[in-house]
């Protein structure tokens, strides 16, 4: 046999092996993967968001969560609350330089009250620490559209 008829009969095969041996989807599902959740559990971590900070905690670090803070998930840089602000205070804190407004979750967007663009849900009303950043919560959280 020579290099030539022989060549004519490898690189068929290898065409129809190369074609035939790549990972594939089921057809019902239309031939691709199919994503059922927006946000599947795996892209989901657990933890908190420490409004004295703002700060990323998760819920597999030891340390014990210092109020004020919310519990839910993070998913990439995002956060969705699960629970309610935990060590709300009804007043400014004294000896502060603070700026009155509302806190967006998600995003960890300030807004200060005489703004024109309105914080968009979840988000906390209270008080920006202007010096530090941090945030000083005055009522629980409030969802969208209130």
């Amino acid at each position: 046999m020579t290099r030539r008829s022989l060549a004519c009969v490898v690189v068929p095969l290898l065409a129809l092996g190369v074609s035939c041996g790549g990972p594939s989807a089921p057809d019902e599902q239309g031939g691709g993967a199919v994503l059922v959740d927006e946000h599947p559990a795996a892209m989901r971590t657990p933890g908190r968001l420490e409004l004295g900070d703002l700060s990323a905690r998760y819920a597999w670090e030891s340390a014990k969560p210092e109020p004020p803070y919310v519990e839910g998930v993070w998913i990439g840089g995002w956060f969705d609350p699960t629970g309610d602000v935990v060590g709300a205070t009804p007043t400014a804190p004294q000896g502060r330089k603070t700026t009155r407004g509302r806190l967006e979750l998600r995003t960890r967007a300030f807004f200060r009250q005489d703004e024109a663009r309105l914080a968009t849900g979840p988000c906390v009303d209270g008080w920006r620490d202007d010096d530090t950043g941090g945030f000083y919560p005055a009522t629980g959280l409030i969802r969208a559209g209130t």
